[in-house]
């Protein structure tokens, strides 16, 4: 599995059959609401090409860093 944050303000064009993800309103967003996390296997749709790619294990460092907006320190 490869791992992309992608911004919110272009999800008008994630093609939902090219990654695992399935609907907008399932996206897990970062806490300010402007980037998500796009999961997808083999070969980076179109759409997404340019973009970082992370490990899972990267993405999760990621993710679990308050400083990087994903969770609270709260």
């Amino acid at each position: 599995m490869k791992y992309v944050i992608y911004n919110m303000s272009d999800s008008g064009e994630i093609n939902f059959s090219q990654v695992v993800e399935t609907q907008l309103d399932t996206l897990r967003v970062s806490i300010d609401g402007t980037k998500t996390i796009l999961k997808y296997e083999n070969e980076a749709p179109n759409f997404l090409e340019g973009i970082t790619t992370y490990t899972r294990e990267e993405i999760l460092q990621i993710i679990n860093d308050p400083n990087n907006g994903w969770i609270s320190n709260d």
